[in-house]
């Protein structure tokens, strides 16, 4: 996971991150997806970082069009 970029390494520190808090992923063409919960993205060893969107869409996005990432905090109400 070293030799990964360095947006990369941070989608996976925020898939692992404890507590979680949700974000989105920003690609190059203007696309953002959101990850809601940390088993919707999975990054594999190779090009690309899937992200399974809340309508069971599949997302492929290789991972040098990601340029950004969201993140969202979530605020508790009392």
């Amino acid at each position: 996971m070293n030799d990964e970029p360095l947006i990369v390494r941070a989608i996976v520190e925020l898939k692992f991150k404890k507590p979680f808090d949700p974000f989105r992923i920003v690609t190059a063409k203007g696309e953002k997806l959101l990850v809601p919960e940390p088993e919707r993205v999975v990054i594999l060893p190779g090009d690309s970082v899937h992200v399974l969107q809340r309508s069971g869409r599949l997302v492929r996005v290789p991972k040098n069009e990601i340029v950004a990432i969201e993140e969202l905090k979530v605020i508790a109400c009392a």
